[in-house]
């Protein structure tokens, strides 16, 4: 049911409750979800109401014997009804929706003929039990039976008819009590109807308010995932927040531990950020991380890494499983990606001018058997500063304990456009 949920909306399920419409009215995508929750059930239910069945007949086997017609009761209920009652149980799973009417009527239409052609056998004082037996049974059963009305009326008129005629081969209507029990079986069996009737009204209105609770579920759960995201999400550049990393991290972090690989962490920075929102204001400097953003998160997915914005014009981004030369392979992606981006500025009033900026990047790779997780963070800030003082719009490399400072230098991509450019 959950995946039609989404077919309709919750105002078909209240106007339905609300107005308390029968199942014909109601609107094709509601009506296709309860017929599919129907047809989940179906097979099991089927499965029980036969066994059911069989377990009956065989009891009924010991009320022959008792009556004296033992032998004729074992070959037609141990012979056709029980027989056909255990094929419908092992088919219930496989038998298709719209024959699952059939699986009910046929054992039921069985049984009751063969009690009714049991009562011609059976001494004269019990044969008119044996007949009105089977037509209240009829009536009785078909209020278990889980069919729509037109179906319930279909098994019903089935069993009718089948005990009518294993009633009338054997006595006409011009005996004496032949018109009467004729009136009677037709009677017993659709006495009930209008109660059927009404029990599936009230399985059709339970339907709704369980459908009308789950989709408020759904909604709630979705509202909740909703917020969910919003408090892990920067909102200024939809990439996860500061808290959000810390998680994430947590998890590759712990995810390298157990596979024995190395994790990078790296610090990015745009460069010279406070000249350019003081050159441009604030809207800009808005759209400048919008716009850098955009690079970091999209080369950190294509590379499997996360992307979190840190803070201010900081970013940081965490490779698990990466060594040093994947990161600093990312690292360079990023770094040239951004010295390519031409960020719309106002000149003045009427004019509008393209800034380029650039970024600094400062790796840190550790092994998490060897390296703490504030320390690689630390260490990725160190290799930042560095990048900054050996002359920004470069990727630094953190040195290992037993290495020089060394600083990735790469060359420039080319003067910056347009106002502002690179100092």
């Amino acid at each position: 049911m959950a995946t039609q949920l989404l077919d309709f909306e919750h105002v078909a399920v209240e106007d339905a409750i609300a107005r308390d419409l029968p199942f014909r009215a109601w609107p094709v995508p509601l009506r296709l979800a309860a017929a599919g929750e129907a047809a989940r059930r179906g097979g099991g239910e089927l499965l029980a109401h036969s066994l059911l069945g069989a377990a009956i007949s065989a009891l009924a086997v010991l009320i022959d014997v008792a009556n004296g017609i033992g032998t004729e009761g074992l070959r037609l209920r141990g012979l056709i009804v029980m027989p056909a009652f255990l094929l419908a149980a092992a088919l219930a799973h496989i038998i298709p929706p719209r024959w699952r009417m059939s699986a009910y009527a046929l054992p039921m239409a069985a049984f009751a003929a063969s009690s009714v052609l049991l009562g011609n056998f059976a001494a004269p004082t019990i044969a008119e039990g044996y007949v009105s037996g089977a037509a209240l049974s009829v009536g009785v059963i078909a209020l278990f039976l889980p069919l729509r009305t037109l179906d319930l009326l279909c098994a019903e008129a089935i069993s009718c008819a089948a005990m009518l005629i294993a009633y009338l081969s054997h006595h006409p209507l011009s005996e004496l009590r032949a018109p009467g029990l004729t009136i009677f079986m037709v009677i017993a069996c659709f006495a009930l109807s209008p109660l059927a009737a009404r029990i599936n009204r009230f399985k059709d209105r339970n339907f709704l308010l369980a459908l009308r609770t789950r989709l408020a579920q759904e909604e709630l759960l979705a509202a909740n995932d909703a917020l969910r995201k919003m408090s892990e999400c920067d909102a200024l550049t939809g990439l996860a927040n500061r808290r959000s990393f810390e998680r994430i991290f947590d998890e590759s972090f712990n995810a390298s531990l157990d596979a024995g690989l190395p994790v990078a962490v790296l610090m990015i920075d745009i460069d010279r950020f406070k000249r350019f929102n003081d050159d441009y204001g604030h809207q800009a400097g808005d759209e400048c991380i919008r716009a850098v953003a955009q690079v970091i998160g999209r080369e950190a997915e294509a590379a499997g890494s996360i992307a979190a914005r840190y803070g201010g014009e900081e970013f940081i981004v965490v490779a698990p499983s990466a060594a040093g030369g994947a990161a600093l392979h990312l690292s360079e992606r990023i770094r040239a990606r951004v010295s390519e981006l031409a960020i719309a500025v106002k000149h003045d009033e009427a004019a509008t001018v393209s800034v380029g900026v650039t970024v600094s990047i400062g790796i840190a790779v550790g092994a998490p058997r060897t390296v703490r997780r504030k320390d690689l963070i630390e260490h990725a800030d160190q290799a930042l500063y560095a990048a900054k003082h050996a002359g920004r719009n470069r990727v630094a490399m953190h040195a290992r304990p037993a290495a020089a400072d060394r600083v990735a230098k790469t060359p420039r991509l080319g003067d910056l456009r347009g106002a502002g450019g690179n100092a």
